[in-house]
C-alpha cells in the first residue's frame, strides 16, 4: 500500500512541498543557509531525501512508526550524509526536550493518525518558542458541511441534520473511500481513538491545531478541488 501511494502522489507530493517552501517568506533562504528540519510520516524517504539534496547546509530527519520502513529508508538513502531516518510514533513517543527543530512538516499524516491532538502536541515540544514552523497538508471536506437551504427543499437543515455538500460527488467519495478501506481500519484498532480521516472539514482541524497550541493560518492548494489544504503553524 505505502508503494503504491507513494509512486500515486509523487508528482503531487514534489509540487506541494514546492508551495510549501515559497508559502513562508524567507524558508529558502534558512534551508540554504542551514536549519534543522523534519518530516514525519515520510513513507519511502523519497521527499525528504529530494530536500536533503537540494539543501545540503541543513540537517533533515525522516520518520516513521513502522521499523520495517526506516529499515528500508535507510537503504535506500542511507548514502545522504546530511539526512537520517528513526522510528518515532506521534501518538506514543516522549520528545527530547533538548531537541528542538526549525520545519516540521506532514503530508497527509494527522487526519489518520488515532490521537491527533497528542500528536499536535508531541510536535508542538518539539519546536522552538520562537522562529520555528509546522507546516501540515491535510485533505479536508467541504467547509460547512452543509447543503445550502434551496437544495434541502427550502428547509435550512441544521447542524445534526448530516446534510453533506459533498453528497453526489464521485471526487470526494474516492477520497472517503481510500480514506475508509485503506487507513482508518489500521487507527480505528487503538483504544479511545480520535481519528477522523480524509475529509474532516478545516474549522474542526483549526480547532485541533489550536488546542494543541499552534497559532494557524490556512492556505488553500491548488488541485483536488480544492480539498488539499496547507496549514501554516507557529507555536
Amino acid at each position: 500500500m505505502y508503494r503504491l501511494l507513494d509512486y500515486r502522489n509523487m508528482a503531487a507530493a514534489d509540487a506541494i512541498v514546492e508551495l510549501m517552501i515559497h508559502a513562508v517568506p524567507g524558508l529558502k533562504f534558512k534551508l540554504m543557509e542551514g536549519i534543522r528540519v523534519a518530516e514525519f510520516g515520510c513513507g519511502s524517504g523519497r521527499l525528504i531525501s529530494s530536500l536533503a539534496t537540494r539543501f545540503p547546509s541543513s540537517a533533515f530527519t525522516g520518520s516513521e512508526y513502522r521499523a520495517d520502513l526506516v529499515v528500508q529508508m535507510k537503504s535506500s538513502w542511507g548514502y545522504l550524509s546530511n539526512v537520517r531516518f528513526e522510528v518515532f510514533d506521534l501518538c506514543q513517543s516522549n520528545p527530547n526536550p533538548d531537541r528542538k527543530l526549525d520545519w516540521i512538516y506532514a503530508i497527509d499524516v494527522i487526519h489518520y493518525l488515532p490521537y491527533p491532538l497528542t500528536a499536535l502536541k508531541v510536535i508542538r515540544a518539539l519546536m522552538k518558542d520562537a522562529g520555528s514552523l509546522f507546516m501540515s497538508v491535510e485533505m479536508t471536506g467541504n467547509e460547512s458541511h452543509l447543503v445550502p437551504a434551496e437544495k434541502a427543499g427550502g428547509e435550512r437543515p441544521t447542524d445534526d441534520a448530516g446534510y453533506l455538500e459533498d453528497a453526489g460527488s464521485l471526487e470526494a467519495a474516492s477520497v472517503y473511500a481510500l480514506s475508509t478501506f485503506l487507513s482508518l481500519p489500521e487507527r480505528n484498532q487503538r483504544v479511545n481513538r480520535d481519528v477522523f480521516g480524509s475529509g474532516w472539514s478545516k474549522k474542526t482541524a483549526v480547532d485541533i491545531y489550536t488546542m494543541a497550541g499552534f497559532k494557524v493560518r490556512v492556505q488553500d492548494l491548488d488541485g483536488a478541488e480544492g480539498r488539499k489544504t496547507l496549514l501554516i503553524c507557529e507555536p
